[in-house]
């Protein structure tokens, strides 16, 4: 949308920290949601202009109302220029914001597989240098590598912050190898940062990989309870494994 002085913004649910650069301090607005993938910075005198952007004002209100409660002077062209900003990253809440999460889940929804979102960025987008990574972690193999003669039911395994988990991850994985070799279906339990609604969010969608597809058993999903909110996570997981039985 075109942003005016008459323009009521109300900031979206986004991420804000303090950061100095140059010496002079900023707020870091970023989207948990990513829909630009792209942070702003705002300077710190308008603080005040952002804590206002709640939908009850007009920016010629939020203005005057802040620059009365700072002692500043901010002119009003420089206000419509920053909820211009923030409007063009898709941080205000609003039809272009709207519209665009529509358009996002349409493509996602329409895709043959899930990309990967922290590639190149948590971990290497090049399988062998990936593959080296994971080498380099825990050279020294403390156990012997043998099955334990259990049937492995379940397996947990840390997050994706292999810069200061990467060696516990990979003796995690190395016992268990032993006792990997039958697995035919993986039920994977993932983090979701940004989800609301029911505990267990389930997907029909296969998962990139920099090696390959995983494929998601499209059967299976579809015949697991969709909507689990405030259910005892030991029984879904009971479900689901009954399920693949």
């Amino acid at each position: 949308m075109s942003v005016s002085t008459t323009t009521r913004p109300r900031l979206r649910n986004v991420e804000v920290q303090r950061v100095e650069r140059e010496g002079e301090r900023y707020f870091l607005v970023a989207d948990p949601r990513r829909v630009a993938n792209q942070a702003v910075l705002v300077n710190e005198s308008y603080g005040q202009f952002l804590a206002l952007a709640d939908g009850a004002m007009a920016i010629d209100e939020i203005t005057a109302t802040a620059n009365a409660r700072t002692g500043l002077s901010i002119e009003i062209g420089a206000v419509v220029e920053l909820f211009q900003r923030l409007d063009d990253l898709f941080l205000l809440d609003g039809s272009r914001y709207r519209t665009e999460i529509e358009h996002q889940l349409n493509d996602y929804r329409a895709a043959e597989f899930r990309r990967p979102a922290l590639e190149d960025q948590a971990y290497p987008g090049d399988p062998d240098e990936l593959l080296d990574m994971f080498e380099g972690f825990s050279p020294e193999t403390p156990f012997e590598q043998e099955s334990s003669g259990r049937d492995l039911k379940a397996l947990v395994s840390p997050h994706i912050d292999y810069g200061r988990g990467g060696d516990t991850y990979a003796e995690l994985w190395r016992r268990a190898a032993p006792d990997l070799g039958d697995v035919e279906l993986v039920v994977l339990f993932g983090t979701d940062h940004n989800g609301a609604g029911p505990r267990l969010t389930l997907t029909e969608q296969s998962y990139a990989t920099p090696w390959n597809i995983l494929p998601t058993d499209i059967e299976l999903a579809g015949n697991c309870p969709v909507s689990c909110s405030g259910i005892p996570l030991w029984k879904i997981t009971r479900s689901l494994m009954s399920s693949t039985i």
